[in-house]
């Protein structure tokens, strides 16, 4: 999805209950320069939408 495109609104099979563990797979590569970025999650919990920002990432070429 590019920047100022809406996503898709789909019904997923999935729930993650409380306790349950939540884990995301990130594969990033970089070719001659450093990146630096923010992860933001959007989500619906409780029927209520909310987002979470983590970062200041980085990747260095290696």
């Amino acid at each position: 999805m590019r920047p100022g495109e809406d996503a898709a609104t789909s019904t997923s099979p999935y729930r993650v209950r409380r306790g349950d563990p939540e884990v995301f797979e990130i594969g990033l590569v970089t070719e001659g320069r450093d990146c630096r970025f923010a992860l933001v999650v959007d989500r619906v919990a409780n029927g209520e939408q909310k987002s979470t920002t983590a970062g200041d990432f980085r990747v260095v070429p290696r």
